[in-house]
């Protein structure tokens, strides 16, 4: 038979794994979400001089990500990558990122192609 002493432990160690996951959840469904685009850090303009550009970055607590209401795919890791087809002169693009309660965040760029 188990020592009650020890039952007492794992009783306790359960509680506290359980308020842990909890407390984390609240804390994650709470925090503003942070979206990171490589190129984008100071400026939402950029000028480049191909037919592609590579738009890439991170997404700290987002659920999705749509670029022009296109799904963007999030890895592991909550990075993303998507080429974009460039057209002479000014492209704009509106990148919407949502929570998970679904309370979305927009954000345009634009991508001048000379």
């Amino acid at each position: 038979m188990l020592n009650n002493s020890f039952k007492k432990y794992v009783y306790i160690a359960f509680f506290v794994f359980i308020f842990l996951y909890i407390a984390y959840y609240i804390v994650t469904f709470f925090s503003l979400p942070k979206l990171v685009i490589k190129n984008f850090e100071e400026e939402d303009f950029l000028i480049v001089a191909t037919e592609e550009y590579v738009l890439e970055g991170t997404a700290i607590n987002v659920k999705k990500i749509l670029i022009n209401n296109k799904e963007i795919f999030l890895d592991i890791d909550k990075n993303f990558k998507e080429k974009l087809y460039l057209f002479p002169k000014e492209n704009q693009y509106i990148i919407e990122y949502f929570l998970r309660n679904n309370k979305s965040f927009k954000r345009q760029i634009g991508v001048y192609r000379e």
